[in-house]
């Protein structure tokens, strides 16, 4: 081999070992845009109840449409990408809604309908941009630097994490000391930080462009939903007819007209939608053996329908994953509210009850390897460690984590203001079903997808999330009526606190009794190879 060929392969080997420049612009925009919505989330509950003087319920109720939210626009965020405008432009796109959302919470802390269209703002910013950022990332590096994306998806998650823990400390000490306005604007300020960072890699990006082109009609209606959105704290009440509140049926009618538009007019045959729509169809044709979607072998082969089948069975699986995510996101409402009651001096520091809620990131951290070298390889000595039996405990020990809470609550009926710290155990154990279920989830779905259909799943799986706290959002909203029905008809004298974390316990436990029946049942499938 000649020196020039030395040098060429040296010269190769460097190429896969360097990250792409490009990167630290994803990277730099990812953390700044972690803080923004952390931090922003951090407080939320806390400044609903104490500032625009919400009940718990309510305040309870609205954090849980925020969170719900913020995951049910990924699926739109995905959709669009992927057949319209491309990943980048996408990003690019919903982050300046995104900073416009930020603005709007700074600008209108006393008022509920400008604080409310900023929190709908940021869930189309965040929600939309959620499912494009990691995708992104992957369309940056070549064939055979797959261990150099491997490490910066552990960049990512370790940013994530730290964003979430370090901003969870912060804001709301500049809550306390500055008020809502600096509270909401420094979140705001990093979001427009990290969309100035990603736009400066503009010309380094490698630009995947998007598999269609958007069908005539479909921005307008989108960008039109968006402004209506952003116009009603100005013409609020314009929008009432015959007593509805168009101010949030019209932007939602004008944004969904837009997806379904693209939908209809979309060139992809082989969608879920289309092989379900088509069994639906020729549902009096299907084979009982082959599956309930066999109607669809009129038109498609076996190998989609298959597919498709896979899909609707995980879906089954998901349905009952969705009463996980209704207790989880509650250690940013209902668990913070609590720890406003309990005494927040712990060995001579002054917490805030926000403050709280920064264990879950940092035991996310230091449980993944945990559970991965200990805990795991201990229970494979007595039973087979599969993804359904990892997420149905995991279930279980979300259930034990409100038994926690409704314990800690009987105290505080009581009388007895006992001291925080008590709350690590509940954090510890919910954060616990966290790495059980989350990661697993996530592990179950990819293998169990045919590739066709894996960004249908990912959309299935960020809707349990949203149906999840929808479920969270509409129990507070009749938490009252909760309570009178445990103390008038079950002769139960209980707060409403704990009558609320009583009741998802018990709704924990019997979710995970019918996922063990579904699990049972679930006939395993393996796409990994494709």
């Amino acid at each position: 081999m000649s020196t020039t060929d030395n040098t060429q392969v040296l010269t190769g080997a460097a190429v896969k070992e360097r990250y792409p420049s490009q990167i630290k612009y994803i990277v730099g925009n990812e953390a700044c845009e972690r803080y923004s919505y952390y931090g922003m989330r951090s407080i939320l509950t806390i400044f609903l109840v104490q500032y625009l003087l919400l009940q718990k319920g309510e305040a309870t109720s609205t954090y849980h449409l925020f969170a719900g939210a913020c995951y049910l626009f990924p699926v739109m965020g995905a959709f669009i990408s992927d057949r319209f405008w491309g990943k980048y432009n996408t990003i690019l796109g919903l982050s300046i809604v995104y900073c416009i959302g930020h603005v709007y919470l700074a600008l209108f802390e006393h008022s509920n309908i400008g604080f409310y269209t900023g929190l709908g703002l940021i869930a189309i910013g965040s929600g939309g941009i959620k499912p494009c950022v990691s995708a992104h990332v992957g369309d940056q590096f070549k064939k055979g630097q797959e261990k150099m994306l491997r490490k910066v998806f552990e960049l990512f998650y370790w940013m994530i994490n730290f964003g979430s823990f370090f901003s969870t400390l912060v804001t709301p000490w500049t809550l306390e000391a500055y008020g809502p306005g600096v509270a909401f604007g420094i979140p705001g300020v990093l979001m427009a930080a990290a969309t100035f960072v990603f736009w400066m890699g503009r010309k380094e990006f490698v630009h995947v462009p998007a598999a269609e082109k958007a069908p005539t009609g479909f921005n307008t209606l989108f960008w039109l939903g968006t402004a209506t959105v952003l116009a009603i704290p100005f013409v609020h009440g314009t929008y009432t007819v015959l007593g509805f509140d168009f101010s949030v049926i019209l932007p939602a009618a004008l944004i969904g007209s837009a997806l379904l538009l693209g939908a209809i007019k979309s060139k992809n045959e082989e969608s879920f939608v289309r092989i379900a729509f088509n069994a639906v169809l020729n549902f009096g044709k299907r084979d009982k053996k082959k599956g309930i979607l066999s109607g669809a072998l009129q038109k498609y082969d076996q190998e989609k329908v298959d597919g498709a089948q896979a899909v609707l069975g995980i879906a089954v699986i998901f349905s009952m994953i969705t009463f996980f995510w209704a207790l989880f996101d509650q250690h940013g409402s209902t668990w913070i509210l609590q720890a406003k009651e309990m005494n927040l001096n712990f060995m001579g520091m002054e917490f805030l009850p926000s403050q709280i809620a920064a264990m879950n990131p940092i035991m996310v951290m230091a449980l993944i390897p945990i559970f991965s070298a200990v805990i795991y390889p201990f229970m494979g000595k007595f039973f087979e460690t599969t993804p359904l039996r990892r997420m149905g405990i995991g279930m279980v020990v979300a259930g034990a984590s409100f038994v926690m809470v409704a314990l800690i609550q009987a105290q505080l009926d009581a009388g007895n203001q006992i001291n925080v710290a008590w709350q690590f155990f509940p954090y510890l154990t919910i954060t616990a079903a966290e790495v059980l279920i989350s990661i697993t989830g996530l592990e179950f779905a990819y293998t169990q997808a045919p590739k066709s259909m894996k960004s249908t799943i990912m959309s299935l799986w960020l809707l349990t999330v949203f149906f999840g706290n929808m479920i969270t959002s509409y129990v507070a909203a009749t938490g009252e009526a909760m309570k009178t029905f445990a103390t008038e008809n079950l002769g139960l004298s209980l707060s409403g606190e704990m009558v609320f974390f009583v009741f998802f316990a018990i709704v924990m436990f019997v979710s995970a009794g019918v996922f063990a029946l579904l699990a049972k049942n679930y006939k395993m499938r393996n796409y990994l190879e494709n």
